[in-house]
């Protein structure tokens, strides 16, 4: 009986079977039988395809060898026509190509040789340089201030706690307006502000482009009244306090009235973030060392995980009640973000001649179409460095 109904239910199923097989090979006949129109062609795209070279291993500040078998010259044949690339990207933190402070004269005429060898090849050029580099991997930290109860500003870098009834506007600039005059508006000495957020920044990237383990230059930018302004005068207006990783206080800067000061001996009041100390001192500098116990990253370990929870680093201004304050913003820049970026032009404008100078000896070039130069692997306390350059 089972068989007889097994044998039924297949005879049934063969009809179906048939449609199935059949209809499959009909749709595959009709799609291999019919015409190839342009419209079924799919759209040609261009894309990059690199290959990254460490560094210009060919380089006149190199031997000048072109054999090395490490450098472009000496494989430039294969990358095109055995391994198919279309481009070449070239690192440039290492001084091969041309350092820092390396003339130009040293290596231009290398770079721009190479520059067109890997254009004739058919290749496009992606190269890092490494005057331009430098300082675009420097950084500015700002922190900000805002009203008590929404301190989180400029994308979380601010002050956490400021002092009562000093949030206000001055200039355009939102500020702490903390004045000693005994009115509707005095204040007592105290904590200006203080519990930055995002503190991290400093000390997270030890081992790369960035100089967290160099010296920070701390920049407070505020303004006192012109007419409370005396050259010779030792008031203490505020302190600037820093604390490392571990909430130690490293140091404490007073800045006095004098120190408002500009090269000629006066003030007109304005908003400053350059400071004058006697013997022309950078009092205003602190170590990023993890090793020293007075820099900045004393106390981190290589087990990042904890870092967050564990950061206390702070740019505390005290207030001492005695002159009148404007107070903006604390700004910090790490080494090269200081060469780049202050206002004494003696300072930034040899670096920014290195970057002008680089981008000439190659102008007719990468305007021909041969190449480009490149900066990557940013952060965001790079941005106002990118920006400059």
């Amino acid at each position: 009986m089972k068989n007889s109904i097994l044998k039924l239910v297949l005879v049934l199923s063969l009809p179906m079977i048939y449609y199935i097989a059949f209809s499959g090979f009909k749709d595959k006949a009709e799609i291999i039988n019919r015409p190839i129109s342009i419209e079924d062609a799919p759209e040609i795209k261009s894309f990059t395809n690199l290959i990254f070279t460490d560094t210009y291993f060919g380089s006149s500040l190199h031997g000048h060898n072109p054999n090395d078998p490490r450098s472009i010259e000496n494989n430039i044949a294969n990358f095109r026509d055995s391994l198919h690339f279309n481009s070449i990207h070239v690192y440039g933190y290492g001084n091969l190509g041309g350092g820092f402070y390396d003339p130009i004269s040293d290596y231009s005429g290398y770079i721009n040789g190479l520059i067109t060898t890997v254009n004739n090849a058919g290749l496009s050029g992606f190269y890092g340089r490494n005057k331009i580099e430098q300082l675009s991997y420097g950084q500015r930290l700002i922190y900000e201030i805002g009203p008590a109860n929404f301190s989180r500003v400029n994308s979380g870098f601010s002050y956490d706690s400021i002092m009562s009834n000093t949030y206000g506007t001055d200039s355009g600039r939102t500020v702490l307006h903390a004045t000693p005059y005994p009115n509707e508006d005095y204040n007592s000495s105290g904590w200006l502000c203080k519990s930055i957020y995002e503190n991290l920044q400093h000390g997270d990237l030890i081992d790369f482009t960035q100089a967290d383990t160099m010296e920070w230059h701390m920049k407070p930018v505020m303004r006192i009244r012109q007419s409370d302004f005396n050259v010779s005068s030792t008031i203490p207006v505020v302190a600037i306090v820093v604390k490392n990783y571990l909430g130690d206080i490293i140091d404490s800067v007073v800045l006095r009235v004098k120190h408002f000061s500009n090269s000629n001996g006066s003030y007109s009041g304005n908003y400053i973030e350059n400071y004058l100390f006697d013997n022309n001192k950078d009092s205003l500098r602190i170590s990023g060392s993890r090793e020293l116990t007075n820099g900045l990253s004393h106390g981190m370990t290589d087990r990042w995980p904890g870092w967050k929870d564990s950061c206390k680093v702070d740019f505390k201004v005290w207030w001492f009640g005695n002159v009148e304050v404007w107070f903006d913003k604390m700004m910090v820049d790490d080494r090269f973000g200081d060469m780049l970026l202050n206002k004494d032009t003696s300072i930034s404008f040899p670096n920014e001649r290195r970057i002008t100078e680089e981008a000439q000896a190659f102008t007719d070039n990468i305007n021909s179409g041969h190449g480009s130069f490149f900066i990557d692997e940013l952060c965001i306390s790079q941005l106002p460095c990118v920006k400059r350059v």
